[in-house]
């Protein structure tokens, strides 16, 4: 019994959502649940766990991924995006490739699986250096890590909104669009990576971490 996985992981689940604050005495533990600090904690078990399967997958396939001995997460998920993509159907619609280093980069991806594991900073790293002319998403990036809430400000919201409105239809990479769209919290679905509960549930519980304080969103 003690070593089923899903009973071990329903532990884990509940361990790490315990690490919170006590609810108040006098407020609805219904009502806490969509606290700001319950949600923020439930995304962060999300990347928490889409970080253990991306160094799974990478462990299973060293040799493809080419990981080599750097332990960053910016080397975690670049290897990982290599893996993902590395038949050549797989690149079909992807946009803005670079090449850096001799290796080639695309920044969409790299930025979307950066953000899925928790790492902002990777992810502004990738667009800073790779599409550098994005600078409404790496000012909402630089935002996410300098304010002390973590959220996007209403007014680069906006901005962001209305660059996605005005050039999504030319948008074929997914990873571009939700980048976008969860920087921007234009409440999509992107149902091309939400293939698991799990992807759909962080998408949802990130738009809901992302409203901003200074509007209403």
């Amino acid at each position: 019994m003690f070593n089923d996985k899903k009973i071990l992981d329903m532990w884990e689940i509940i361990k790490f959502m315990s690490n919170t604050r006590p609810i108040p005495k006098n407020q609805d533990p219904v009502k806490h649940r969509f606290h700001a600090e319950f949600v923020d904690q439930a995304k962060k078990y999300l990347e928490k766990q889409y970080k253990i399967f991306m160094q799974t997958k990478i462990s299973e396939h060293l040799r493809e991924s080419q990981r080599g001995g750097d332990p960053s997460n910016y080397k975690l998920v670049e290897s990982f995006v290599s893996l993902r993509f590395r038949n050549q159907n797989d690149l079909i619609g992807l946009q803005d490739r670079r090449e850096e280093n001799g290796r080639i980069v695309w920044p969409w991806p790299m930025a979307y699986f950066c953000m899925r594991c928790g790492d902002n900073k990777s992810a502004l790293k990738v667009i800073e250096s790779s599409v550098p002319d994005q600078k409404e998403i790496i000012a909402a990036l630089e935002e996410i890590l300098k304010t002390p809430d973590g959220k996007v400000s209403s007014r680069v919201k906006s901005q962001i909104k209305m660059q996605y409105k005005q050039h999504k239809i030319r948008m074929s990479d997914p990873f571009k669009r939700a980048v976008f769209s969860l920087l921007g919290s234009c409440n999509e679905l992107h149902q091309e990576l939400t293939q698991t509960s799990d992807d759909y549930l962080w998408i949802q519980l990130y738009f809901i971490s992302n409203v901003s304080t200074d509007s209403s969103d």
